[in-house]
Parts: C-alpha cells; sequence; structure tokens
C-alpha cells in the first residue's frame, strides 16, 4: 500500500503515514520500532459527508449549538474545534466549514489531508515529513497561504509550531480560519496552543 503511493518503510525509516488513492489513511510501523511484529491502522472516511442534521439525529450536537456556530461561521470568527483524537473533530470541522459562503477561497493545510470541503474555490496543501527527503512543514504551507488571497485557512490539527502561524493568520486578517486541537478539556485546548 505504501510503495503504491510513494512512502517509504523500512529499517531506517520504520513509521509512515500516507492518504491512499481512496481518501483513507494508514499509518504503519514495523520493527525495530514496534515488538512483535508489524503494526497496520486504516482509517476509512464516509463516502457521505454528514451534515448538522445528521449530528443533530445522532445526538453530537444540538439545534441550539448548530445555530450558534452557522452564525460564528458567518461572522469571521475564528474556530478551534477540540477534543479527544477519535471523536469526530475533522467530522465537525466539515460540518462547519460547510456554512463558509461559497464565493469564499478556503486554503486547507493538513498532513494526510482529512478534510472534505465542497466549495469550488478550495487549495489544499498537504504537508511532508521526509518523503524521499523533502520536508515540507505546515507552518511552512501556512506562511505561503498567508500570500495567496485566501478568504479562511483551515489547519489540521494543530499541534506544533504551526499553532504560531494559525493564530497570526486569525488575527491578521483571515477572519473565519478554523483549525482543530487534541485535548481534554477547553482549558487544556488553550494549554496545547499556547
Amino acid at each position: 500500500m505504501l510503495a503504491n503511493v510513494g512512502r517509504p518503510i523500512d529499517y531506517s525509516q520504520p513509521m509512515a503515514d500516507a492518504r491512499l488513492p481512496d481518501g483513507s489513511r494508514v499509518n504503519a510501523i514495523i520493527p525495530p520500532a514496534t515488538i512483535g511484529g508489524p503494526m497496520i491502522t486504516i482509517r476509512k472516511f464516509v463516502a457521505d459527508r454528514l451534515a448538522a442534521r445528521d449530528l443533530i439525529s445522532m445526538g453530537s450536537l444540538n439545534e441550539e449549538a448548530a445555530v450558534l456556530l452557522e452564525t460564528a461561521v458567518a461572522n469571521g470568527a475564528g474556530i478551534v474545534v477540540s477534543a479527544v483524537g477519535g471523536s469526530g473533530k475533522t467530522t465537525m470541522l466539515n460540518v462547519v466549514s460547510s456554512w463558509v459562503p461559497s464565493d469564499e477561497r478556503i486554503v486547507t493545510i493538513e498532513d494526510p489531508t482529512e478534510l472534505s470541503l465542497r466549495q469550488p474555490h478550495v487549495v489544499a496543501f498537504e504537508a511532508r515529513e521526509g518523503d524521499h527527503g523533502l520536508t515540507i512543514t505546515r507552518a511552512q504551507l501556512l506562511k505561503n497561504s498567508l500570500r495567496m488571497r485566501s478568504d479562511r485557512i483551515r489547519s489540521g490539527a494543530t499541534r506544533g509550531a504551526e499553532a504560531f502561524d494559525i493564530l497570526q493568520a486569525m488575527n491578521t486578517g483571515h477572519d473565519g480560519s478554523m483549525t482543530t486541537v487534541h485535548a481534554n478539556a477547553p482549558r487544556a485546548a488553550l494549554r496545547r496552543v499556547e
């Protein structure tokens, strides 16, 4: 699977993350970084993107919160979606992003790509770490996006140096930019970004 998408994995590089042609994410780790044999995780995404009404019917969102979030998007509020891993942060970011007007240019920055935006003006960037000796960081891509006349920036899980850049973007004319953060509570999310 990894060879088909040009991602090396061997004794000198025993871990790899990749996006498969169908959009699924794969994470693989082999000895010597794992004990007992190779491990692989494939994360598949639903073909039909969920909408706010779906989250409401599942009990993941209530009507009042949906109205609040839609109003926040319409008014250009910066949004940080925070929760524990595997809880649906990217799903929520997709739902919230669906309310961005279709005439605005959105730049997405991820590693690997997970967002599924349907607007006509989406520029998708994907960071690469050590891929064939080439490293392109999310911080570099974020700085580049500031030169692209983007109206809004969507950054995947903020967990490193790009935190400073996404906050700068939110405060320098890119109102309505959004990101996700892995954290157990709102206060912990602020500490993570800090």
